[in-house]
């Protein structure tokens, strides 16, 4: 069994060689958590196989100075080129996101190519959603699992490795000719692990412990400064009661909640951050249920009384959130409340199947601040069929609820939710991998709907976020400067040429009195504007800004361009 297994991890994010802002592009970088799930069965199960790991994530900056898809595919070519003096048997490919579908084509078809007798398996979520298509339209794949792989995985390998027999008993193991559905029409899924404690002390075997602990996440963290931010990723339970029609985990995990033990949750952390200077953890979970369980899972964060270590819940359930957990989570030490939101309208509310207490939503915001939390909301506009003035109620709660910070998300239909057989049922999309080829980010509409335009609904969508997390800022009306520093901090590490972020941290100096650095970040935003085309895009929404500092930047703009410097009172007020 010298030859093993291959796994690869690839970028979440697509490819769309129209746009190369990566920053703006490509969502928070996270280490490959449901990979290592499958490497660390499949080394608990049969050790003598070689596993070895291929992680594409750590090299996709590249990615975005790349022109066609030839750039892409040399790219891959010459990552799997090293494999082929000793080929492995068996290629894993975990495809989680339908935005990572060229990706992965590119990815199978290029292995075809360098390593022609190897054995690809695909899984993840994208997969179990369209798996069908895959194997009966494609050669990307020789099986696919569908669901959770790690009861199934190590044995599929073996099987393989072994010769093949006897691989149609495996439960959600799937290959052309071979298509096994449940009751529903569904794919057949693989059984779910009851046991999902972690071998987290196989880390630095499969991934490279020092990039993750030096990139991972900073767009998720609020209170934590850049430069003193080691983060890793850390998930407590998998399965989501609620079923959100534009959420497809539940066809992945399902919907029974299962936790791991909170002794090896806690073991972990520690090993992280004794092992790895892990100074902040950013824990996963798609939900926190039941409440006992969150309760004794944040008692024991509580209790690890680790100096100077961060954690962020990354998202929370405003129905399955609780003053007694808003407690726990102070008493941990935790600061960030992330709750998710999505619609103001309680018609949107019913139809995507969330049913949220807007009373209680407005409870839990005023009692996190009287906490001293700071206060991160998750949106969501144009759902199918929602109107126009849907959205702009979705919006205007936002502007009144005064939070630290709110994501507007576009409502993008991806296969295996219900959003996206709705949206297809509608004559929006089409089942077909030409939808899936062209979806490269979470935050763009590709089709129009008869309530708005793509354009005008990412319009909503952007400049919501910049009035609301770049105009009326509550930390600094509150005089929270410090903290006000490492979240706008944190946004242009994250995106280096967001003009509003350095104009929040001008502000910020401004009310310090900190002239040094005011005039330095004023340079730099006038150094942007001569070098950056996105950040010159900036300029379109200026009357957000002050008025000295956007006369400052427009005549900056105009002067980059080669035109005449404007009279004094062209900009004068807004």
């Amino acid at each position: 069994m010298s030859d093993g297994v291959l796994l690869i991890s690839i970028p979440p994010a697509g490819i769309d060689i129209a746009y190369h802002d990566a920053a703006a592009h490509h969502p928070p970088l996270q280490p490959p958590l449901g990979l290592f799930y499958l490497y660390c069965a499949l080394k608990r199960e049969y050790p003598e196989i070689q596993v070895s790991h291929l992680d594409l994530n750590i090299c996709s900056g590249l990615c975005s100075t790349f022109t066609n898809y030839d750039d892409y595919t040399k790219f891959m070519e010459d990552a799997l080129k090293q494999y082929m003096e000793k080929p492995p048997q068996i290629i894993g490919i975990s495809v989680n996101f339908t935005t990572s579908h060229v990706f992965f084509m590119l990815l199978a078809e290029t292995a075809r190519n360098i390593l022609p007798d190897c054995t690809i398996i695909a899984g993840g979520c994208h997969i179990t959603a369209v798996g069908e298509y895959i194997l009966e339209n494609t050669d990307l794949a020789d099986y696919i699992i569908c669901g959770e792989g790690e009861a199934v995985f190590p044995e599929l390998c073996r099987r393989i490795l072994a010769g093949g027999r006897g691989i149609g008993d495996l439960s959600g193991v799937h290959w052309k000719g071979r298509i096994r559905k449940n009751a529903a029409g569904k794919l057949q899924a693989a059984a779910l692990p009851e046991n999902i404690d972690l071998d987290f002390r196989l880390y630095p075997e499969f991934m490279d412990m020092e990039f993750y602990a030096s990139h991972s996440n900073f767009n998720s963290t609020l209170s934590v400064a850049p430069e003193k931010a080691n983060s890793f990723s850390v998930m407590a339970s998998r399965g989501c009661p609620v079923g959100c029609s534009f959420c497809a985990s539940a066809l992945m995990h399902g919907r029974r909640p299962r936790w791991r033990s909170l002794e090896n949750i806690s073991d972990e952390i520690i090993w992280l951050h004794n092992t790895w200077r892990i100074n902040c953890i950013i824990i996963l979970d798609d939900n926190f249920v039941p409440e006992t369980k969150a309760l004794d899972l944040f008692a024991m964060l509580r209790d690890l009384n680790i100096p100077e270590l961060h954690m962020i819940v990354l998202n929370m359930s405003v129905n399955h959130t609780t003053k007694a957990i808003i407690d726990a989570l102070s008493e941990a030490g935790i600061v960030d409340l992330s709750l998710a939101v999505e619609s103001a309208s309680p018609e949107m509310q019913k139809k995507i199947g969330k049913n949220l207490d807007m009373k209680k939503l407005e409870y839990l915001v005023q009692y996190a601040k009287s906490k001293d939390m700071l206060i991160k909301l998750f949106f969501m506009i144009g759902f199918p069929g929602e109107s126009a003035e849907s959205m702009r109620q979705t919006v205007a709660l936002a502007k009144r609820l005064d939070v630290d910070w709110i994501t507007c998300s576009i409502a993008t239909p991806f296969p295996g939710t219900k959003m996206y057989d709705e949206f297809v049922n509608l004559g929006y999309i089409k089942d077909s991998p030409e939808y899936w080829q062209a979806n490269n980010s979470w935050m763009e509409r590709l089709f129009d709907t008869e309530e708005i335009s793509a354009k005008d609904i990412s319009e909503m969508s952007f400049l919501a976020v910049l009035e609301l997390n770049y105009g009326h800022v509550r930390l600094l009306r509150e005089g929270k400067l410090d903290v006000a520093e490492a979240v706008y901090l944190n946004r242009v590490k994250s995106i280096k040429n967001q003009l509003f972020g350095f104009d929040m941290l001008r502000r910020i100096y401004a009310e310090r009195g900190d002239a040094i650095r005011q005039k330095m970040t004023i340079e730099h935003m006038k150094h942007l504007i001569r070098t950056d085309e996105t950040a010159r895009s900036y300029l379109k929404y200026a009357d957000l800004l002050d008025d000295d500092i956007r006369n400052v930047l427009l005549i900056e703009s105009l002067q980059a361009e080669g035109e005449e410097k404007p009279n004094g009172d062209v900009f004068a007020g807004k």
